[in-house]
């Protein structure tokens, strides 16, 4: 599975975000143009990332409620990930609408075709069966930030033998 393409919609950051992925590693870096000092600077750097992760779980690491993901001044935002699965021949569509106030929206395409669900829940549950992956293992191997992140050297003995375990 690959991540072929996201576009973001007033979303944090980004007014406008249409982003092709192409078939090797990604790195997103930013320049501070004003305090060195300063953590963050807005530039979208982890907005990428927060898009990647709202679509396929509906669920952020920056500990906000989801209408704040939505770009100051806008009533709604759109996250839209495509991610294509050679083996199967399959590309699946993952279409939400943030809401400021009201629920949010979701709808998938597996191949342009619209694939039906009976509420917002059976469709995370659907996104994360296409995957084939729990929620859980997509946050411990694949979408890692500082917010999951606990250096090896600071850990614990038990949360070492974890950390092994989880990549051996």
């Amino acid at each position: 599975m690959k991540l072929v393409k996201i576009k973001l919609e007033n979303f944090l950051t980004y007014e406008e975000l249409d982003y092709d992925f192409e078939d090797k590693a990604l790195l997103v870096q930013g320049i501070n143009l004003t305090d060195k000092n300063q953590k963050s600077n807005g530039s979208g750097k982890s907005a990428i990332q927060t898009g990647i992760e709202f679509a396929l779980t509906a669920s952020n690491s920056r500990g906000v409620n989801d209408s704040e993901l939505v770009t100051y001044g806008f009533d709604e935002s759109k996250v839209k990930l495509f991610i294509q699965c050679d083996s199967r021949k399959e590309t699946l569509e993952i279409d939400w609408t943030i809401k400021v106030k009201g629920s949010n929206k979701l709808s998938l395409k597996l191949n342009d075709k619209e694939i039906s669900f009976s509420n917002v829940n059976d469709g995370k549950r659907q996104i994360l069966n296409w995957l084939g992956i729990s929620k859980e293992d997509l946050f411990n191997y694949f979408i890692i930030n500082s917010t999951r992140f606990k250096s090896f050297f600071g850990s614990s003995n038990r949360e070492k033998v974890d950390l092994i375990n989880r990549f051996s």
